[in-house]
């Protein structure tokens, strides 16, 4: 399979913590030598942190047919 990264990621998982009375997005993303815990974004609502969870999941899951253009 042509890939047009550097270093592809082999999967995405996406969770939800309370912090300071917020609601924090979490995402780990696996690579072949390490695994990356990025934090997204503090709502106010569990229900904003789990719909923005479940976009930045699907949106993460999606092939791409080419290399990133940079806009």
């Amino acid at each position: 399979m042509l890939s047009f990264f550097e270093h592809e990621a082999l999967a995405i998982a996406t969770y939800v913590r309370e912090e300071k009375g917020q609601w924090v997005v979490y995402a780990e993303v696996t690579f072949p030598d390490v695994v990356r815990r990025f934090r997204i974004n503090a709502y106010r609502t569990k229900r904003r942190a789990d719909v923005a969870a479940t976009w930045i999941k699907r949106g993460a899951d999606r092939p791409l047919k080419g290399p990133p253009l940079g806009f």
